[in-house]
């Protein structure tokens, strides 16, 4: 929803603090963003196999009083190379976040918060910055109002590949008919975006909803596949997993250099003995899952 008070305006990256590192950035207009598309310039990047992209919803980073921030990016650094979050309430959250990762990351939010009616939030990408490249990140055109919170789009590029990560927060609320008509939105979106020169996107974040609930369908019908299947629990109850909310979706027709590998982080075994109380007040209330792209081939 494009009803905004203010505009909030990107700020770099804390872990570091020389000018001269900060990347420089030039705005360009796009063809589906709601404001301008801040492209950032390129730094010298490793060759690295496989790249590890994973997705997590924060559970209000930069508001919760009792995130173990040291913990949360302890699993970050376990398990991915590229995460995108949602639920990312402030910019200064977030960088707190970046800033405890260490200097070998980097990341982004988008330059302004999505939502309505006093709930707004930031999408946000961090990502080993010796591993890929961010190219440029936006906050998607919604002239028509089909969402609620706008989707985020964050292009990168590895050493022999490029790819774009479609960040979401779908709605929540007592009413599933509006969660699914987001998702198939979203859908919609994908066959509007292979049009452009760029193909290779890649859906993924907490869509609220079980993968195989009709929303989905017109991803289906656009040859795009739920590499969990659609079913995986990624909320936390009281003693279990219990919703299948967050989702990866891409086609691979265009994200052909997708290993078949996925990655789901079993957080409350891992990181906090069991205790999913615990795990749901020092981390998330999601766990976070992902997966590996081979980047050894030129995918265009």
């Amino acid at each position: 929803m494009n009803k905004l008070l203010k505009i909030f305006l990107p700020i770099f990256a804390l872990s570091s603090c020389d000018p001269s590192k900060i990347p420089t950035v030039t705005e360009s207009t796009s063809a589906f963003t709601s404001s301008k598309t801040i492209e950032v310039s390129s730094q010298p990047i490793q060759q690295k196999k496989e790249i590890r992209i994973g997705t997590w919803n924060t559970k209000r980073l930069g508001q919760s009083k009792t995130k173990d921030l040291k913990l949360f990016s302890k699993v970050i650094n376990d398990s991915f190379d590229v995460v995108s979050l949602v639920e990312v309430m402030n910019q200064e959250g977030f960088f707190n976040l970046l800033k405890e990762l260490g200097p070998e990351w980097s990341g982004e939010t988008t330059q302004r918060a999505v939502g309505d009616n006093g709930y707004f939030e930031f999408y946000g990408v961090v990502y080993r910055k010796n591993i890929v490249n961010l190219k440029s990140y936006e906050v998607v055109l919604d002239p028509r109002d089909l969402w609620v919170r706008e989707p985020g789009n964050f292009c990168f590029s590895g050493s022999s590949i490029d790819f774009c990560l479609i960040s979401i927060h779908i709605i929540y609320g007592n009413r599933v008919g509006p969660r699914d008509a987001e998702i198939s939105e979203l859908g919609n979106l994908s066959q509007q975006l292979i049009t452009g020169k760029e193909k290779d996107y890649i859906f993924l974040g907490d869509f609220n909803r079980s993968g195989k609930t009709p929303g989905f369908q017109s991803f289906f019908r656009n040859g795009y596949l739920l590499t969990q299947g659609g079913q995986l629990n990624t909320t936390l109850g009281r003693t279990m997993y219990a919703n299948p909310y967050d989702h990866i979706l891409l086609n691979r027709a265009y994200t052909s250099e997708w290993s078949g590998k996925t990655i789901v982080v079993d957080m409350v075994s891992t990181y906090c003995e069991g205790n999913f109380s615990l795990c749901n007040s020092k981390l998330s209330d999601h766990i976070p899952i992902g997966i590996i792209l081979d980047d050894i081939v030129d995918d265009d």
